[in-house]
């Protein structure tokens, strides 16, 4: 995603509501959600409001309910550590 992009969802509280999707939602929702969120963070700047938010406790919520995308999550939030 461009950084313009990635600005324009931070600041309309997307994040948020993103998180929301991961830890409620159906699976396809859920695997949206994380990618989106592995997307916005290739920005560094956006990766501790990510965490802050929640971001990386609801991917690792996610791996550890949903056994067919674990690999998946795992890469979401790895991101987050780098």
């Amino acid at each position: 995603m461009c950084k313009r992009r990635v600005h324009r969802i931070v600041a309309c509280d997307a994040i948020k509501f993103l998180v929301k999707y991961i830890a409620s939602g159906s699976a396809q929702t859920k695997e949206a959600s994380a990618r989106t969120l592995r997307q916005i963070a290739v920005e560094p700047y956006v990766r501790g409001m990510i965490v802050q938010q929640g971001g990386l406790k609801a991917c690792c919520t996610a791996a550890c309910d949903e056994d067919n995308q674990v690999l998946f999550y795992l890469q979401c939030f790895v991101l987050f550590l780098l």
